[in-house]
């Protein structure tokens, strides 16, 4: 639950980190722009509920992470370019390794390495 907890706070720091960029570089109007497009590419592509192949999750996953790290070093926060990739790193969202967790394996359907049980 915690690892849960974990993954939507990284999720929600992208996602400010990419309004917060569009703020610095051109003013509130393409910062809360830049905020709104990354919540629906990410609700859309990256979403656990969202029918779509694990591949496309990843690169929708990887084009918000990214933008959210390239828009904080545009926008001169390295402090927080070095915390969102930290997050994104200790999440495993950058990396497609997944925590054993039985909740997290209920939430997202991926099988748990550390017990025996059938596929569905």
């Amino acid at each position: 639950m915690i690892w849960l907890a974990l993954l939507f706070l990284v999720e929600l720091a992208a996602w400010g980190a990419i309004g917060f960029a569009g703020y610095s570089l051109a003013g509130w109007p393409a910062g809360a722009a830049a905020f709104v497009a990354a919540v629906t590419v990410w609700g859309i592509g990256a979403s656990p509920k969202a029918a779509r192949p694990r591949p496309v999750a990843w690169t929708v996953k990887a084009l918000v992470f990214g933008a959210a790290v390239g828009g904080l070093a545009l926008a001169g926060a390295v402090i927080a370019v070095i915390a969102v990739h930290a997050g994104v790193r200790l999440s495993g969202e950058s990396t497609g390794k997944r925590p054993a967790s039985p909740a997290y394996t209920e939430t997202h359907g991926y099988p748990d390495h550390r017990t025996q049980h059938p596929r569905r």
